[in-house]
């Protein structure tokens, strides 16, 4: 596969994109007094990252610049402050003679890259600087202005480190109930490059974006297949029983899944792609690639003529219209059809759909024009109680394929008594009208 053909270059910067941006940050000093710090962080062609401090002292501007090498979320910078006033420009680090203050800085990052905190440590207190020994200052990254691709470098890299630290814990000994989150960090990832999909480039003779995506496709499957073996129980863990071939079957494709994304070489091309977005340019993207409960619904695309933030609401109040459309169906199937697999397209497209645009309005709250708390809450519930009803659906076909052909039976019943009261509800609390109202309260 095209992804193995790795340069060594690659290695060199693979944590490099974490941290880079502007930030806003506040803070307070040992002794209690307060300050304001505009931190700029930007990446250098060695890999290293260059950090620009700004921030006023007693009208005295201070600007200390640093570099560093990122590791994960976190960042280390050393700045060497010379002693000496600088004038009205203020004094600006990284002397390399004479007197100077070591201030030694640590900044970790959110793992949605959205805020920063700061632990700044005085380790010569030499004068100017001799009135303090520590400082402190946590802010937010402004996500408003970034264009498409910089919000995909301002996220999708933060994610992407988390879920590397997470696949680490899956082993030989993991049980099915203890994948349910993993498998819900891998379908997160996943959601990223659907969303951002149209920043990445191709390779020569390849499209990156879409083996890494199909590799977490994977991934998302078999794992899905895996815990389902403890959700098709529908008992809490302490209860659950295994059969411990099927375990070892289904796990033993998830490890070796693992073992091939994981690789060192692999996994560093990987970083060092999903670390480069491109900023200001969109590519051209098959409709066939395209998640149909993200870009691939309807006409939507990108524009480079909007925000990342504005090309998010489009796409929302894309989703939004798609569910209404498929609610008008989905309420036409009778109760005893749902439990067969033929009839139940509109119910999952329904139900997927509805489920993205919870996803976007979790990652995403700023799409938002005022406070829309109610109406996502509502419709996080729709798309709960479809959820329960697919429960179902899933441990039904588990059934009949194990041959459980009472259990399958039983199964079926309740699916049909469920049906028939969700659509009741469906009517009685006017699910069309109140998904409108969502869309209605999408902005930008």
């Amino acid at each position: 596969m095209g992804l193995a053909l790795v340069c060594a270059a690659t290695a060199s910067a693979q944590q490099s994109s974490v941290l880079p941006g502007d930030y806003d940050l506040r803070g307070t000093y040992a002794d209690g007094r307060t300050t304001k710090v505009d931190l700029e962080v930007e990446l250098e062609r060695n890999g290293q990252l260059k950090v620009t401090r700004k921030a006023k002292r007693a009208g005295e501007k201070l600007e200390w610049t640093g570099v560093g090498n990122p590791n994960g979320t976190q960042l280390q910078v050393e700045y060497r402050v010379p002693t000496s006033s600088a004038g009205a420009a203020g004094r600006v680090s990284g002397a390399t003679g004479g007197s100077v203050n070591v201030l030694r800085a640590v900044y970790v990052i959110s793992v949605d890259g959205r805020t920063i905190s700061e632990d700044l440590r005085n380790t010569t207190q030499l004068a100017p600087e001799d009135g303090w020994s520590s400082l402190t200052t946590a802010g937010t990254r402004d996500l408003d202005h970034l264009s498409y691709g910089e919000l995909a470098a301002n996220t999708i890299p933060h994610l992407f480190e988390d879920l590397v630290g997470k696949l680490g814990a899956f082993g030989p000994a993991t049980l099915p109930h203890e994948a349910k989150q993993l498998r819900k960090d891998i379908g997160k990832l996943r959601i990223y490059l659907d969303l951002f999909s149209y920043a990445y480039p191709r390779g020569m003779g390849f499209d990156p974006w879409k083996d890494i995506r199909d590799e977490l496709d994977d991934g998302y499957e078999w794992m899905g297949e895996f815990k389902d073996l403890f959700d098709a129980q529908g008992v809490d863990a302490a209860n659950a029983v295994y059969d411990p071939a099927e375990v070892t079957q289904l796990r033993d494709r998830v490890l070796g899944w693992l073992g091939d994304f994981t690789r060192s070489g692999h996994l560093a091309f990987v970083r060092y792609y999903l670390g480069h977005p491109k900023k200001r340019t969109l590519y051209s993207r098959s409709k066939k690639d395209l998640s149909r409960y993200y870009w691939g619904v309807g006409g939507s695309k990108p524009k480079k003529s909007k925000t990342g933030l504005e090309n998010l609401a489009s796409l929302q109040r894309a989703l939004l219209d798609a569910a209404r459309d498929e609610l008008k169906e989905v309420v036409e199937i009778k109760d005893d059809e749902l439990i067969v697999y033929e009839e139940q397209e509109s119910f999952h497209d329904f139900r997927k759909a509805l489920r993205s645009t919870i996803k976007i309005s979790d990652e995403f709250p700023e799409i938002y024009d005022e406070d829309a708390s109610a109406e996502i809450l509502f419709v996080d519930g729709v798309v709960d109680r479809f959820g329960d009803i697919n429960d179902d659906l899933i441990a039904h076909a588990l059934a009949v394929k194990r041959g459980q052909n009472n259990k399958a039976d039983d199964i079926a019943d309740r699916v049909e008594a469920a049906w028939d009261a969700l659509k009741k509800w469906i009517d009685q609390e006017d699910v069309d009208d109140e998904i409108h109202d969502l869309r209605k309260k999408v902005d930008h």
